[in-house]
């Protein structure tokens, strides 16, 4: 089985092999996917990337009063919620990832 997106695979890759908890790793992975261009996989893989990275995006970056971004999105969400949560996001990345090389 061949790599058919290089962009899912570095995220997989830093869902298997990065260093902290769920949380941080999937961070890291969605900041991947934000590299990824949006004709890069099927529409209805991407639609499922594009869930993932609004839930783990969802409450927007932390600006300092200049508008400066001192978290990224997904890092200042992460600090809100609990790891279970990045956990089941982690499984879905994986399982798009599987399905796209089984196709």
């Amino acid at each position: 089985m061949g790599i058919k997106n290089t962009k899912l695979w570095e995220a997989v890759n830093a869902l298997v092999y990065g260093e902290g908890d769920a949380r941080s790793r999937v961070c890291v992975a969605c900041q991947i996917l934000d590299k990824m261009n949006s004709n890069e996989l099927p529409k209805d893989l991407q639609k499922r990337i594009e869930i993932i990275k609004n839930d783990a995006g969802k409450n927007g970056a932390l600006r300092d009063s200049e508008g400066n971004v001192i978290r990224d999105r997904y890092l200042h969400t992460s600090k809100r919620r609990i790891n279970r949560t990045y956990a089941k996001l982690a499984r879905e990345i994986y399982a798009i990832y599987n399905e796209l090389n089984s196709r």
